[in-house]
């Protein structure tokens, strides 16, 4: 190393600026082992499920959500990854914060597992599920993997009708007291326009 780069690591110990960096990224970890997060260090010994649902309360989510964010919670919490035992529900959120955070760690693998289990679902089912599994990962100090893309809901086109259907509709039209409704239906069913174009 020449003089001056040997002055730059010097000073740039010295001057606090390794220090520095170091408490910047002090949560990050090469092998996967975050720390609890300050906000949980006096819950961490604390069963995580009541502590969620608690948070999830305190946020006013609806019975409905709570349900729902639950189911994927479950999932998650009791996904296997190879060469581990299974856990049932009962004991998977009856595990600490603590230990609950190192076994939902995205880095080690249970996401890619939980998410292959969920991935027969429809897209909506799942960006529910992955909207919970988010709201959960982040809550106990992790954040959901940037590979991770929700898929997409492809809007169906409305479904057309029938010959009976259209059959139905025209009779309907031509036996009503209003003088209106078969010129009306005639032309919507004709033209294709929208109900709010024609009125």
């Amino acid at each position: 190393m020449t003089e001056q780069g040997e002055g730059v690591a010097s000073s740039w110990a010295t001057g606090g600026l390794v220090e520095r960096e170091r408490s910047r990224f002090a949560n990050f970890s090469v092998e996967g082992d975050s720390a609890l997060p300050s906000r949980l260090q006096s819950l961490s010994g604390l069963p995580w499920f009541e502590c969620w649902l608690q948070r999830l309360r305190t946020e006013k989510k609806s019975e409905h959500t709570i349900r729902a964010y639950s189911v994927a919670a479950r999932t998650l919490s009791i996904t296997s990854l190879p060469g581990e035992s299974v856990l049932d529900w009962e004991q998977a959120k009856t595990m600490s914060v603590r230990d609950f955070h190192a076994r939902v760690d995205p880095n080690r693998g249970r996401m890619d597992a939980w998410l292959n289990s969920i991935g027969e679902l429809k897209p909506a089912t799942v960006n529910a599920r992955i909207a919970a599994a988010s709201h959960l990962l982040q809550w106990v100090g992790h954040s959901m993997p940037d590979w991770i893309q929700r898929p997409n809901r492809s809007r169906s086109l409305p479904r057309t009708l029938g010959r009976n259907e259209l059959s139905r509709v025209r009779t309907a039209a031509t036996r009503s007291e209003d003088p209106l409704a078969q010129p009306v239906v005639t032309i919507l069913l004709d033209t294709g326009l929208r109900v709010s174009e024609l009125c």
